[in-house]
């Protein structure tokens, strides 16, 4: 995973203060150790998130990790659709 913990940790604690029982998955070309840049693809599943928050988790990102492209996807974990669960399986979660 080409993330470092101090990424990791903002990437929570963006995340945490809307939900503190989301999890969160990385997915995409980040997983892999071999590839080189690539944007930073998420997965937040959550119950209580609402895609209109999704703004502000992406502009306190942008804020403490520097802009750079940053993709969120919501999910209910009872609504997982296909593209969702391909990538909650086949990605590293972080929470």
């Amino acid at each position: 995973m080409r993330l470092s913990k101090f990424e990791q940790q903002i990437i929570k604690q963006s995340i945490y203060p809307f939900d503190k029982q989301a999890e969160i998955v990385l997915f995409g070309s980040r997983t892999n150790d071999a590839a080189r840049g690539g944007d930073i693809d998420l997965l937040i599943i959550s119950n209580k998130i609402k895609r209109h928050q999704l703004g502000e988790i992406r502009w306190q990102l942008w804020e403490k990790l520097g802009e750079q492209k940053i993709d969120l996807v919501l999910s209910d974990k009872q609504l997982l659709d296909t593209f969702a669960r391909v990538a909650f399986e086949q990605g590293v979660k972080l929470s």
